[in-house]
């Protein structure tokens, strides 16, 4: 994980907490390990002189370095990955899903940034888009649509249940 971008002390990244630390760092794709062993940026000098730094930087420099004071990695312990939304079972495709259209007013705010700003392939991006807004060609879009009969919309699985979206991404 990356010292400055991700949040791995709190919620808030410390380029956010700190964004004038974060433009006059050196190490900004610097990971937290990285950092641990240069020091947590203890090398890190603002001395009045440089153009741009004054009392201010200083004082956030004090603060900055005060909050990783007591903080100290474990060796030979590994990162991992935490799904916020279920601590308990972890990340699952069909929680990802739910939690998505639970969420989907807020969702509906960003999704365009989301699905189509980002690196995937656009085809992807396309397949997000569409199973979102439920236009997926599924045995129960085809039936709404008069393309299908009634008793061809159950799943190919053979589980008795209506093949949608909803059944295929969450079951």
């Amino acid at each position: 994980m990356f010292f400055w971008l991700g949040p791995w002390l709190g919620e808030t990244p410390l380029q956010l907490r700190f964004p004038r630390l974060f433009e006059l760092s050196q190490n900004k794709w610097e990971t937290v390990a990285g950092m641990f062993s240069l020091g947590w940026g203890r090398e890190m000098r603002l001395g009045s002189g440089e153009e741009g730094c004054g009392r201010w930087e200083e004082e956030l420099l004090v603060e900055f370095r005060g909050l990783l004071h007591d903080i100290t990695l474990q060796v030979n312990v590994g990162d991992k990955w935490l799904w916020h939304s279920d601590q308990v079972t972890g990340y699952s495709v069909c929680g990802a899903y739910q939690f998505l259209c639970s969420s989907y007013q807020q969702f509906n705010n960003y999704a365009s940034e989301l699905l189509w700003e980002n690196e995937a392939p656009v085809k992807v991006s396309l397949l997000a888009c569409r199973l979102f807004r439920n236009r997926l060609p599924t045995k129960y879009n085809l039936f709404s649509r008069g393309i299908i009969p009634q008793d061809s919309q159950l799943c190919v699985g053979g589980c008795g249940e209506i093949d949608s979206s909803n059944h295929l991404f969450s079951k």
